[in-house]
């Protein structure tokens, strides 16, 4: 019954597609045929569809009596609403893990005549029932060029979730190319940060000095090394900072990796770095949200002398202040306190001084 309604033309799109959620939730594998007959497109409805797109460049008195005559702007229609349902399918057999579907997927993944749209909800569906054969043909279509920039950026994040680790050398080559696209490189990156190999760190530190690779895509790749817990990496890492050559948003995502890494043992250098004023300020303030994730407390008295620096960012600074209470000590109050006077400070900043005290100070705070 609930089939026929989805299958209705006669009923609104939003409700049908309603009641295809609701059966997919029911996680019965017995309509998994079903959904896949939505999936199954004859080559008639194919041709009506480029015939219309035709039509639709005719003048409007010319397309108005042809479709009189033949009805194709509602067989139009009908493919938009058929287009909103297959989704939904594709997700419903993701949700239902029905092995069963993974050829089908497959096919409709490869086909360059099924919409893009469509196409770049396969490969979160494999994922979802955890297809890990597909993988050989998940990387044909990932270093084709030519496919969809969208469906290649959702199978490098299928191959991250299934920690496709037999991919990771395919994707490291596709990291060091110069030429290819800086966001696939990025989904690339994050991919191989999903797939927690720590020994592939290793591999990805050169990188981050490869002048002719995007900015986007050394940010993704300092990402991944704080994803992958490598720690033997933070004293490599800790050498980049101060590299000018190396743009400061990526050396301020390499700040952050090493907080993520957790390498407390590296807080006497990162302090030493944190004084040097010819790094750019920027990237002493990433140093400086990295001291206080490692609760390094020597830092404390060197961070709220960056507080009032108009050279940074007021969103670090405003983090920075908000930070402190990682590094809490009383002593920290009265040069807060100052700072919170401070005519020339932005409000964002001050709040944060301000919360700060109020979180950690206590009433002492308030009566200095």
């Amino acid at each position: 019954m609930v089939q026929a309604l989805v299958e209705d033309p006669g009923l609104d799109i939003g409700l049908r597609v309603a009641l295809l959620n609701a059966l997919a939730e029911t996680g019965l594998p017995s309509i998994t045929p079903w959904l896949m007959g939505f999936l199954r497109e004859s080559r008639w409805r194919h041709l009506l569809a480029r015939v219309w797109e035709q039509i639709r460049t005719l003048p409007p008195f010319l397309m108005q009596w042809i479709d009189r005559l033949t009805g194709l702007s509602t067989v139009a229609q009908e493919d938009f609403s058929r287009m909103l349902l297959q989704r939904q399918a594709i997700a419903a057999l993701g949700l239902l893990r029905d092995r069963r579907a993974i050829p089908l997927l497959v096919r409709i993944l490869k086909n360059p005549q099924v919409h893009p749209s469509l196409r770049a909800l396969v490969p979160d569906a494999l994922t979802a029932i955890g297809e890990t054969k597909v993988v050989p043909e998940l990387l044909t279509l990932l270093r084709d060029r030519g496919t969809d920039s969208m469906i290649r950026e959702r199978i490098a994040l299928a191959l991250g979730t299934i920690k496709a680790t037999s991919a990771t050398q395919a994707l490291l080559e596709l990291l060091r190319d110069p030429m290819e696209d800086p966001f696939i490189q990025a989904r690339v990156a994050l991919a191989i940060g999903l797939m927690r190999d720590p020994s592939v760190a290793l591999e990805l530190v050169p990188l981050l000095r490869q002048e002719n690779l995007p900015v986007t895509a050394r940010r993704a790749i300092a990402d991944a090394l704080g994803t992958l817990r490598n720690r033997e990496v933070a004293r490599s890492l800790i050498q980049l900072l101060p590299e000018e050559r190396i743009p400061a948003s990526v050396r301020q995502s390499i700040a952050d990796a090493i907080g993520a890494l957790g390498a407390s043992e590296l807080g006497d250098e990162l302090l030493w770095l944190l004084r040097d004023e010819r790094i750019d300020p920027h990237v002493r303030g990433a140093i400086a949200l990295t001291l206080t994730t490692l609760r390094h407390r020597p830092a404390a008295s060197e961070i709220i002398s960056l507080l009032s620096d108009i050279r940074i960012d007021p969103s670090i600074r405003q983090s920075l202040a908000e930070s402190l209470g990682s590094l809490w000590d009383p002593s920290l109050i009265a040069p807060l306190t100052r700072l919170a006077h401070e005519v020339t400070l932005e409000p964002a900043v001050r709040q944060a001084i301000v919360r700060t005290l109020g979180e950690h100070g206590g009433p002492e705070a308030f009566s200095a």
